[in-house]
């Protein structure tokens, strides 16, 4: 691969990885919560695996065009309408088959997910929900028989880690996933402008529009 690929390899891999193991068969009806770097990768992989359906959910405009550009079929901006609603609409009220969280951060993504995915079907995790979720119910998880899957490549083994990592990098190689499209949407700093980066990102957590933060030297 490329250089500029080679340097995204943990968050790449992980990525690449998810997309391939989110569950996803011939004809399945996906959702994608969060369509940033991870997520539309993710999504490419749903398109790939057969999905007859795509729809991508998040809250930044620039986002969900790219989503549309890698062939979604829906884009809805969870900022103007209730997401879960509209996956019920689109799905005639019996939800997806697969229900993808990519967001992370306070939960939002797993509350949207689970609102979205039909019974038995798959909540495919991905996001780092580091903040506690509040109010939140495990009903749906017991009574409509739901599979969980846990898509984080890097945090198993040490030994799987590697293997997983290896064969993400063998789709990434063979050019399954478009990533033209996700480097022309990232914002690319210079080392020494590190520290305001970080500044910056940190006010603005709920609000990043670039699919991913490079750092040259």
């Amino acid at each position: 691969v490329s250089f500029e690929v080679g340097c995204l390899y943990e968050p790449l891999g992980c990525a690449a990885w998810a997309a391939m193991h989110m569950g996803v068969r011939l004809g399945d009806v996906v959702a994608v919560n969060g369509v940033g770097f991870a997520g539309n990768i993710m999504l490419q992989g749903a398109i790939k695996s057969g999905a007859s359906k795509v729809i991508a959910v998040d809250v930044e405009p620039t986002k969900l065009e790219v989503a549309k550009r890698l062939g979604a079929d829906y884009a809805i901006d969870a900022g103007e309408v209730d997401p879960v609603a509209a996956v019920n609409e689109i799905t005639g009220g019996e939800g997806v088959d697969v229900a993808a969280e990519a967001v992370g951060g306070t939960g939002v993504g797993i509350k949207q997910a689970l609102g979205m995915v039909r019974h038995n079907g798959i909540m495919a995790l991905y996001g780092d929900n580091y903040a506690p979720v509040q109010e939140f119910c495990f009903h749906r998880f017991h009574e409509d028989g739901l599979e969980v899957r846990n898509l984080n490549a890097v945090h198993y083994t040490k030994l799987r880690s590697v293997e997983h990592m290896r064969e993400a990098y063998r789709a990434v190689q063979r050019g399954v996933f478009d990533l033209d499209i996700i480097l022309e949407h990232s914002v690319r700093h210079r080392l020494e402008e590190i520290g305001e980066v970080f500044a910056g990102e940190a006010e603005k957590l709920d609000q990043q529009g670039s699919l991913k933060t490079i750092i040259i030297p």
